[in-house]
């Protein structure tokens, strides 16, 4: 069974045809609490299924904290779901 790797704008340019040699696909970050992860989008996922990966989005959270005014993960769920689908405009 082949694994997934974990993508964000660390990684910058991925050859998607080289991961899909080893790979079954990515879990692609969204954003990191506020911050959004600048790589994830339209093109990036058109990229990931153009190689036949399989991919699903992720967010890395950060509920009450200080720099966010202590959100809570009503608030931080809601948010990452609206960076998920205004991102990639393919995700219902």
């Amino acid at each position: 069974m082949k694994a997934m790797i974990d993508v964000s704008e660390h990684n910058g340019s991925v050859d998607w045809n080289r991961v899909g040699r080893g790979m079954a696909g990515a879990y692609v970050r969204v954003a990191d609490g506020d911050h959004r992860d600048p790589t994830f989008g339209p093109q990036r996922v058109t990229e990931i299924r153009t190689a036949k990966l399989t991919w699903g989005p992720y967010y890395f959270g950060r509920v009450a904290s200080a720099s966010n005014s202590e959100r809570n993960g009503r608030a931080e769920a809601q948010m990452a779901i609206g960076f998920a689908r205004s991102g990639v405009g393919l995700i219902p």
